[in-house]
């Protein structure tokens, strides 16, 4: 296993209930030897974020002690020995819906529409800390994206926002020089 990891203890913010984020010293995480680990670089703050702060989100259940946080960008700082594909020092974006792969929605190659969905922060811990811990089915699926070592992790943390924007765009259709009016559409359509 490659390591380049400076301390076995991060910073790290924790759900314990609505309205309840507590900044936490914990454990680095570990990782099996087909998943990876990331030092988050940049990370944003999402609607999603939001609902789960406010403790309206099906995925976060009472009793639910979890680390938030899904938009990110980071460094891959170790992998284990059955990782291919992605290198250790590598700059990422992480894709963050990984679908089951069994379902027709992921057969259809819709794995983002997987109702037995994971994605950090939603299911596992997340990038509301220092370090997270990459899945193998993050790294099975190509969920890591490297991004140019010259593009600011800030905006590059703001990929998966943009691309739901892109993805509403190609829906519609829309031409240079229509209007339209987006309602009720949330932080992203703001």
């Amino acid at each position: 296993m490659n390591n380049h990891i400076v301390s076995d203890q991060m910073l790290a913010a924790v759900y314990y209930g609505p309205r309840d984020i507590r900044l936490e010293q914990r454990n680095v995480p570990e990782i099996g030897a087909d998943e990876g680990l990331l030092r988050v670089v940049s990370t944003g703050i999402c609607g999603t974020d939001i609902r789960i702060f406010k403790g309206e989100h099906a995925k976060y259940p009472p009793g639910t002690n979890r680390v938030p946080g899904h938009e990110l960008v980071g460094v891959i700082v170790s992998i284990g020995e059955n990782v291919k594909g992605v290198t250790v020092g590598q700059r990422v974006f992480l894709a963050p819906n990984m679908g089951c792969g069994q379902c027709n929605q992921c057969i259809s190659g819709n794995n983002n529409l997987c109702a037995d969905y994971d994605a950090p922060g939603i299911t596992y811990d997340g990038s509301f800390a220092e370090y997270m811990r990459i899945p193998s089915q993050a790294i099975l699926q190509g969920n890591l994206i490297e991004i140019d070592k010259d593009l600011d992790p800030a905006v590059a943390a703001l990929i998966e926002p943009f691309a739901c924007v892109l993805r509403g765009q190609d829906v519609l259709d829309i031409q240079p020089g229509e209007n339209i009016l987006i309602v009720g559409a949330g932080p992203i359509g703001v």
